[in-house]
């Protein structure tokens, strides 16, 4: 219950904590302050965190923890090796989106057999 994604692998909107998907309240990790009692929607997040429950990062960002003042960490994610030129990586694990012949978890080294990494190759 609560459970949304191709994968079943998030909580729906208004909920967090995944796989349990707790609803009513904020979660205590992308919080501002530590008071997880207030009702959805009236949370306020922390600056790289955002939805009604503060339980997700923002586009750019990943790896929700309390233990980062901003809630979020960086992708930190080479442009010129990203499909779009985008730094968005994936929530979970921060493994940013490559292009075909693109490796590595921030897209910055080509696969053996080709070089020349640059934003206008799509390959």
């Amino acid at each position: 219950p609560r459970v949304t994604g191709l994968r079943c692998d998030s909580c729906v909107l208004g909920a967090y904590g995944f796989p349990h998907c707790e609803v009513g309240s904020c979660n205590p990790a992308g919080l501002q302050t530590a008071d997880p009692s207030l009702a959805p929607g009236s949370c306020a997040c922390r600056a790289y965190v955002e939805g009604p429950a503060c339980d997700r990062c923002k586009p750019l960002y990943w790896n929700l923890t309390p233990e980062n003042p901003y809630g979020c960490l960086s992708c930190k994610c080479d442009t010129r090796g990203t499909i779009s030129g985008i730094a968005e990586c994936q929530q979970g694990d921060g493994q940013c989106f490559c292009k075909p012949n693109i490796c590595g978890q921030f897209c910055s080294t080509c696969k053996d057999g080709y070089f020349n990494m640059e934003n206008a190759n799509y390959f």
